[in-house]
């Protein structure tokens, strides 16, 4: 497991598979497994390599907000800042991982976002359409909604202003949705570079911000909102409970939980 830098909940997986699978052919247990010294061994890999905890910051709803007005001010071109601008709300809104926006290998139509992904349904509802995902191990696919809701971000206009502009550049559906200025796909380095640009002019130390911060930021601000556990499981595409760790709480929002406990008035 060491050389192969296997995390203990993969060596876990890994075994309940074999389990699984033993159970199948033989129709009971493997005893190699299902064994005190198997039990052992794991706990013993647990302590020698404790899970580190996850320094990644939020993007939260109120950072998000001073990313977007700086992008409006002006940044690089316009084509840079309204892409930014929609990966931006798209990443938040729709919880979504980097992988679900930008490219880390080459462009390929089927799995990568192209422009036919965006696609405008109505006055009140603009839909993203994910092709596959770290849990979507079926490949079927996911739609994200985004709203005409009454906001200062402006989510849904901030899109419709994307999907025009990109109809002015693009000829094919199956053309890249996200590109830079050289009309190549976004890859993930180019959107976490100019991430943490955007994070420093807004005023935010950008050390532990990377592309996941929006999706941990959006369960942070669902948590904050107020909203269930199962929405925000359902809002984020989860299919454990391991959401729960990436809710982040600052001391304002424990001093109000204080407060309730004590019976004070918010």
């Amino acid at each position: 497991s060491y050389s192969k830098n296997l995390q203990i909940s993969s060596i876990k997986s890994y075994l309940s598979g074999i389990q699984f699978f033993h159970k199948l052919l033989y129709g009971s247990p493997s005893p190699q497994i299902a064994n005190s010294q198997t039990s052992l061994l794991i706990k013993g890999i647990q302590r020698a390599h404790p899970i580190r905890p996850d320094t990644r910051q939020p993007i939260t709803l109120q950072i998000l907000t001073k990313c977007i007005s700086t992008l409006r001010r002006g940044y690089h071109s316009i084509h840079t800042a309204r892409t930014l601008d929609a990966m931006f709300i798209l990443a938040f809104f729709g919880f979504l991982r980097c992988s679900e926006l930008a490219i880390t290998s080459s462009f390929n139509p089927n799995i990568h976002p192209t422009f036919s992904d965006l696609a405008v349904l109505d006055d009140e509802t603009i839909s993203y359409f994910i092709k596959q995902s770290k849990t979507d191990q079926t490949k079927k696919g996911h739609f994200i909604f985004i709203f005409n809701l009454q906001s200062p971000i402006l989510p849904y206009q901030a899109l419709l202003a994307f999907v025009q502009l990109r109809k002015s550049q693009s000829k094919l559906p199956s053309d890249p949705l996200f590109t830079d200025d050289s009309n190549r796909p976004v890859t993930r380095f180019w959107f976490q570079k100019h991430l943490k640009s955007i994070l420093l002019l807004s005023g935010t130390p950008a050390d532990n911000f990377s592309s996941h911060s929006f999706r941990i930021g959006a369960a942070t601000t669902a948590a904050q909102k107020g909203l269930s556990q199962q929405q925000i499981q359902a809002l984020g595409r989860w299919s454990s409970e391991a959401f729960k760790s990436y809710i982040r709480s600052d001391r304002s929002h424990i001093k109000e939980a204080h407060r309730t406990l004590i019976g004070q008035p918010l």
